[in-house]
């Protein structure tokens, strides 16, 4: 793939099992309904390539994201739809009576490679071999989704399942009967719902899943259809450029001040950000230790991140230094006065695409104002 920027059944019902299934088969999903408890999933979902490809019969959507599990059990085996507005699966015109669907479920390497898609055994892993996610790390995944040539998709929904009692498990224990979720290894039975959406008017995130809408994390994405095959660089055809207006935006960072009474060391950014790895940024309150080891400096994982509106997308990413982190940069300001900053790579991404701030090189901040 190429970057670019822009449910569930309980297993004591047969007969559910066997509907969804045939739904499946038309290309229609089935959301979350109250069969059991629904929890929300705290997870964050981060798009980090997506791509649409025109075919004869449907269109392939493809796309790798990056999870990081916040929720107190192992992600193992979640499910993914790709949903928006209704639309038919195909042209009435063209096949009488087809099924209308709002959303898609993520589909096998072989059911792609066998649909003439173009395909390899690593684009399609959600579905195949998802990689266990531990609490608290973050991994990557591929999906694959077949649509109709007329869906436009405006969110991601994805679902863990945890029933007491039946063959889905959690953590390879039974859930407990408790209805909120929990960092211990029993988790509450449910269903684990989140759904990010595509734009800030997702008719299949704020609307039909309002209650698992994860507003805060809007993945935008440029869904228009590339064309297939892409051309051959071997027979000497150039490759098309992009247009400078379908690149994912850059986040350059404009202002850095510390506050010494609060102790909040405050980032400004000309574009929507993510702190993705804030133990990645390096605060450098004593500069000779630091030429000396850069290693020495202390990181802002310990500190608590406010945002505007506590957004996980946000311009302004505002640090509030633990106690003993906030006393060092105290005293070594009574001294000397001076403070950098170095942000290293994969701590900072533009919302808009998930580019690193830093362009592949650290960034340093060689004096911070500091605000008395």
């Amino acid at each position: 793939m190429s970057a670019t920027t822009t449910p569930h059944w309980p297993d004591s019902r047969p007969l559910a099992v066997a509907a969804v299934a045939a739904l499946a088969v038309l290309g229609g999903a089935v959301a979350a309904e109250a069969h059991a408890p629904s929890v929300y999933y705290n997870i964050n979902i981060d798009m980090l390539e997506y791509e649409r490809t025109g075919y004869a019969d449907f269109d392939l959507v493809q796309m790798r994201l990056s999870i990081e599990n916040l929720a107190g059990f192992n992600m193992l085996t979640p499910s993914f739809w790709l949903g928006g507005p209704p639309q038919y699966a195909d042209h009435p015109e063209d096949n009488p009576n087809p099924p209308i669907v709002h959303s898609y479920s993520d589909s096998t390497y072989l059911a792609v490679h066998a649909a003439g898609g173009e395909v390899t055994v690593d684009d399609c892993i959600a579905q195949d071999r998802f990689n266990r996610i531990a609490p608290g790390e973050t991994g990557e995944t591929t999906l694959c989704f077949m649509v109709g040539k007329a869906f436009q998709p405006d969110g991601l929904y994805t679902e863990h399942t945890g029933l007491a009692g039946s063959h889905t498990r959690l953590n390879g224990g039974e859930c407990s009967q408790k209805t909120t979720s929990t960092r211990d290894h029993s988790p509450p039975c449910g269903f684990y719902v989140q759904v990010i959406p595509f734009h800030a008017d997702s008719n299949y995130c704020f609307d039909r899943n309002s209650s698992w809408c994860n507003a805060d994390n809007v993945q935008p994405i440029n869904g228009t259809t590339a064309p297939q095959p892409e051309p051959d660089p071997a027979d000497g055809t150039p490759e098309p450029e992009q247009d400078p207006a379908e690149l994912p935006a850059e986040a350059d960072l404009l202002h850095v001040m510390y506050l010494s009474s609060t102790g909040t060391l405050v980032m400004a950014f000309d574009h929507m950000v993510i702190a993705g790895s804030p133990d990645r940024i390096q605060l450098i309150h004593d500069v000779d230790a630091f030429l000396e080891d850069t290693d020495s400096a202390p990181n802002l994982g310990d500190s608590e991140l406010h945002t505007v509106d506590n957004k996980r997308q946000s311009m302004i990413l505002a640090f509030a230094l633990d106690g003993e982190l906030r006393a060092a940069v105290a005293e070594s300001l009574r001294m000397h006065g001076d403070l950098a900053l170095v942000i290293n790579e994969r701590s900072v991404y533009s919302a808009d695409g998930f580019v690193d701030v830093t362009d592949g090189l650290p960034l340093l901040v060689p004096d911070i104002l500091v605000v008395r």
